[in-house]
């Protein structure tokens, strides 16, 4: 224990140099916070303050396992990378899909111009919604989408979420959409891909689709 406590650090002093380009001191201790990255937390005797307090290695280790993928390189002439410009991703009057024409804030992001931060995202083909994912690097999520070739799909929009909140927002997103791809993630015993049983959203998952959804009160689809 004592070698553990002489390797801790605090979020200030991770020398973490390619992580804390992507994240900010006050990201990865909300990350801590919510028991998502490895972290040790050292309580006041008298005042019962919580410090919390990080190893390199371990740092390191649950950013490699869980947020980076090798990519092998095979490009794709029609897709470019471009900073986020507010016009280019702001859909046209009528473009947003009648699923998510009550989200405010919605955007559409071209596959030709591909780039953003954290999210929710929303593949379809034509005007079906056919998958609803999470990432903290669309870009890079999308791009995977595209190389596996596994959803068909046209457009995507996306919506900007805190890192923290991407999980469970697209948890009640997904309960309440239901779309195609999100119930193909179960396979039987030998290997073949079927529909899930259908889960309804909880009650503080309604709540989350209310605000997302900028709605007094919303059922799940039937």
């Amino acid at each position: 224990m004592v070698d553990i406590i002489q390797k801790l650090k605090r979020v200030e002093e991770l020398n973490v140099k390619q992580l804390k380009s992507i994240m900010t001191n006050d990201e990865i201790l909300n990350l801590a916070k919510s028991g998502i990255i490895p972290h040790y937390i050292l309580m006041h005797p008298v005042t019962k303050e919580k410090n919390y307090y990080f190893i390199h290695n371990e740092v390191i280790d649950w950013y490699v396992n869980n947020n980076m993928e090798r990519c092998n390189g095979n490009f794709n002439s029609q897709l470019m990378f471009i900073y986020q410009d507010k016009d280019l991703y702001n859909p046209d009057i009528g473009e947003v899909p009648s699923e998510l024409i009550r989200i405010n804030n919605v955007k559409k992001l071209p596959l030709e111009t591909i780039t953003t931060t954290s999210g929710v995202y929303f593949l379809y083909d034509g005007n079906k919604l056919v998958y609803i994912g999470q990432s903290i690097d669309i870009r890079g999520r999308i791009m995977t989408h595209v190389r596996e070739e596994r959803k068909n799909f046209d457009k995507v929009f996306f919506i900007n979420c805190h890192v923290n909140q991407l999980i469970e927002i697209e948890t009640a997103l997904i309960k309440y959409f239901n779309p195609y791809y999100n119930q193909l993630t179960a396979k039987d015993k030998n290997g073949i891909p079927f529909f899930r049983s259908r889960a309804k959203p909880n009650e503080k998952e309604y709540s989350i689709i209310n605000k997302i959804l900028n709605a007094d009160c919303v059922t799940v689809n039937q």
